[in-house]
């Protein structure tokens, strides 16, 4: 029997690819039903077509993402570990739940020795879909996208982003954010929380020609006002005592 994190992300994959649905997520917070026919295209836009809407898209944009980012580092037949220093990723079990079973799941990438999962000489190569996924990925990649970019863009847990999300009030410094969420480590901030919520467009600073100005602050876009109106709305249904 596989890990339940492991099957949190292969009933998730299912569900955005349309195979089953609708079907229920239960996170630390909140609950997201979700219907049927969301896809994973090949466009590299971000955008997830099908009835997925509000917190389901930011999800799939996040696991679309991650996937994006395990196919463009995917070069004939690598070791796990090999394409996770690529990518620069530290953690293990991070790496391995939101970026290998994802890919895996949807169809992108294969093991040599799928019959032998923990195999020591186990690797990874793109399948068929992964290779013409690569093609359409690099056909519609953008000149101002830079590489700098690419590299933060992460498939972090969507409940980081949540957080951040929530204890946004006005403009906020980024001490002031990291304060609210009781973070004392500036890095682990940064690419964890504020690099997703940038990328995401849920959140956007109030000196955006000056992204270093010691008097940056940020603040929610329309798109965050209203992604924060669906959580709060949720979080004061699943507080309301039921008959």
């Amino acid at each position: 029997m596989g890990p339940p994190e492991g099957k949190f992300v292969a009933k998730r994959m299912r569900r955005i690819n349309g195979l089953d649905g609708p079907d229920f997520i239960q996170d630390d917070v909140f609950k997201t039903i979700i219907g049927r026919n969301v896809e994973i295209t090949g466009q590299a836009t971000g955008q997830v077509s099908g009835e997925a809407t509000g917190e389901a898209t930011v999800e799939a944009a996040l696991v679309k993402e991650a996937i994006r980012r395990v196919v463009m580092v995917t070069n004939g037949e690598l070791k796990r570990s090999e394409i996770q220093e690529t990518l620069q990723l530290k953690h293990d079990d991070f790496f391995r739940i939101n970026y290998m079973l994802p890919a895996l799941s949807a169809g992108f990438i294969e093991m040599t020795h799928p019959d032998n999962p923990n195999y020591f000489k186990q690797k990874y190569r793109l399948t068929v879909k992964g290779e013409a996924h690569k093609k359409q990925l690099a056909d519609h990649e953008t000149v101002h996208k830079t590489a700098h970019e690419t590299a933060h863009v992460t498939a972090h847990d969507t409940a980081h982003v949540r957080k951040l999300i929530q204890v946004i009030s006005g403009e906020m410094s980024r001490p002031d954010l990291q304060d609210k969420l009781n973070l004392k480590h500036r890095t682990n901030f940064r690419e964890n929380y504020l690099i997703p919520a940038l990328e995401l467009k849920l959140i956007e600073m109030t000196i955006p020609e000056k992204p270093k100005s010691k008097n940056q602050k940020f603040r929610l876009s329309n798109k965050g006002v209203a992604y924060k109106e669906k959580l709060e709305k949720k979080w004061k249904g699943m507080q309301q005592p039921k008959d």
